[in-house]
């Protein structure tokens, strides 16, 4: 049998042949800067874009200053488009394509690791999280942002209109889950894009089948938190 993490790498391979990348990068990128710029230091510090897509997000961390950043995902039609996106970059870079349940870094290596719209994919969230942990340094930051939560309406529907394994908490549970894994929460919130499309400008998706949909959905905005090692 097929295991949840192959399925979503295939799925993720399609999803990349079909230009999804882009409409999440374009999608997402608003309110993930948004998020980014609450924190105050990125000079000299090495970042880890994990489930990278086309490694919008890392690009930004390079605008903000970064030194190092490291592109990870399971999907390697992802990390072809990473690697294209990241080609100007002058300062040092890598796309590795990779199990979240095995990060093939030492530990402590990273002083941020960022995750957009992909925890809620992973079949083993207990073993991410520790693993985030063990390759953050002391004091370095997990930036955590989901559009699927429990209280978001809209985004709960995707457990039935998308074929791949999808597992949402709530703010709550989302909380006590760090807490656990020995994260200190220092933000979390529901970060609302500044970006919103005419009825003209949408079309219509798997996910979001109306424009009525789609205005509940981003009026609920993106769960993130910042955690802290």
């Amino acid at each position: 049998m097929i295991s949840e993490e192959k399925r979503a790498e295939k799925e993720f391979d399609n999803w990349a042949e079909e230009g999804k990348a882009e409409g999440m990068a374009k999608g997402h990128s608003p309110v993930a800067k948004i998020v980014i710029d609450k924190l105050s230091v990125f000079k000299n510090k090495k970042v880890l874009d994990l489930s990278c897509g086309n490694a919008w997000a890392l690009n930004y961390f390079f605008e903000k200053g970064i030194s190092l950043g490291i592109a990870s995902d399971i999907s390697e039609k992802m990390l072809k488009k990473a690697i294209r996106n990241l080609a100007g970059i002058k300062k040092p870079w890598l796309a590795v394509k990779n199990s979240v349940n095995f990060l093939p870094f030492k530990d402590e290596s990273f002083d941020i690791v960022f995750n957009m719209e992909a925890f809620y994919y992973y079949e083993k969230p207990e073993i991410v999280i520790r693993e985030i942990y063990r390759v953050l340094k002391k004091g370095g930051i997990f930036l955590l942002l989901v559009d699927l939560f429990k209280e978001n309406r809209v985004s709960m529907k995707w457990l039935e209109r998308m074929d791949v394994f999808m597992n949402p908490m709530s703010k709550d549970e989302y909380k006590e889950f760090l807490k656990k894994n020995d994260f200190a929460i220092m933000d979390f919130g529901q970060a609302v894009s500044p970006k919103i499309k005419s009825r003209e400008e949408f079309k219509p998706s798997e996910s979001v089948k109306t424009y009525e949909e789609y205005l509940e959905l981003k009026k609920a905005g993106t769960l993130y938190f910042i955690a802290v090692k």
